[in-house]
């Protein structure tokens, strides 16, 4: 019956060793959605922001808090489960990057309240220049929804 219920944030390394695309997924239901576009490239050397967003009808892919590529989906959350940071669930693809935080909301956010990365490379003795394996993950309450102009 398709795949299992499950979401995927990866990156895809380009062939030139300086740049990556983002490359995210949902299976829901058995069908599959992907969200993958080689040509929106972003360079190595900086902190981004990749954020997954489900508003009810569509998932949004965003990188910096732009988005990039979005597509229409059934989805209903996922039951409590098993999450895995660094690689795959069964332990292969090890990213090999730096992760500074980890996020997950109960409800959509709007661009606006996306982490803005800093558009530099951190020190090495930066507190956010620790290797992955030694980065602390948080889960943040989300913040209090916008009112919409009009709204």
């Amino acid at each position: 019956d398709g795949c299992p219920d499950r979401l995927l944030l990866e990156t895809r390394l380009c062939e030139d060793g300086r740049h990556w695309y983002a490359d995210t997924f949902i299976c829901a239901a058995g069908l599959e959605t992907p969200l993958n576009a080689p040509a929106l490239t972003h360079p190595l050397d900086r902190w981004h922001t990749l954020a997954l967003v489900f508003d009810g009808r569509q998932m949004h892919q965003y990188v910096n808090t732009r988005r990039e590529l979005s597509a229409p989906i059934t989805f209903s959350p996922p039951p409590p489960g098993r999450t895995s940071l660094g690689m795959r669930i069964d332990g292969t693809s090890p990213f090999t990057g730096r992760l500074a935080a980890v996020r997950f909301t109960p409800a959509a956010l709007d661009p606006a309240d996306l982490w803005r990365p800093p558009h530099h490379r951190p020190a090495p003795d930066h507190p956010s220049a620790t290797p992955f394996l030694n980065t602390p993950c948080t889960t943040a309450p989300p913040p209090p929804p916008r009112r919409r102009p009009g709204a």
